[in-house]
């Protein structure tokens, strides 16, 4: 029985600091990195859905053009941000 009271308070300080860590984020605009040029159709279709994006998140969405060597210098700015889930990539 102590083993089970164990794992259910376990789950239950789970629940909570999820939930916490929930209510939490986002807390800052987040960047949208897209590795092709302005204008192309990659643009044109991150642009039209950012709207319901940023809607479902209650935060801005700052959309960054990286294009240029078939997409290796987007990509590369991708992989080198920090990974606290505040730069996502397009791709």
């Amino acid at each position: 029985m102590t083993k089970f009271i164990a794992h259910a308070l376990f789950v239950v300080v789970s629940v909570a600091v999820a939930a916490q860590a929930r209510a939490q984020y986002p807390n800052k605009p987040i960047r949208l990195i897209v590795p092709a040029a302005p204008g192309g159709g990659t643009d044109i279709m991150t642009r039209s859905v950012t709207p319901a994006f940023q809607e479902g998140l209650g935060q801005t969405v700052l959309i960054e053009n990286k294009g240029g060597a078939g997409g290796v210098i987007g990509t590369g700015e991708m992989s080198r941000a920090v990974p606290d889930g505040y730069t996502i990539g397009m791709v």
